[in-house]
């Protein structure tokens, strides 16, 4: 698998592709050469998306857990 390139985003009526990489610091270095001013909220998503991944035990291969663990990000 191409760590570069695990997703490209077409917009219908712009030419460009954009790139989603694969790992967090990887997929903000390629989506910052085309949003430069972005790091601040590139950063921000990746660490919601790590918060709410964290809260199902399937995604890290954890078993138990509390539901009231997971509430905040399902609600």
């Amino acid at each position: 698998m191409d760590e570069d390139v695990f997703d490209k985003i077409l917009i219908e009526g712009d030419n460009k592709e954009y790139v989603f990489a694969q790992g967090y610091e990887n997929f903000i270095l390629h989506l910052l050469k085309d949003f430069p001013d972005e790091e601040k909220a590139l950063r921000l998503y990746c660490d919601k998306i790590k918060e709410v991944c964290s809260k199902f035990p399937l995604y890290n291969l954890r078993t138990g857990g509390d539901i009231n663990e997971k509430m905040p990000c399902l609600v």
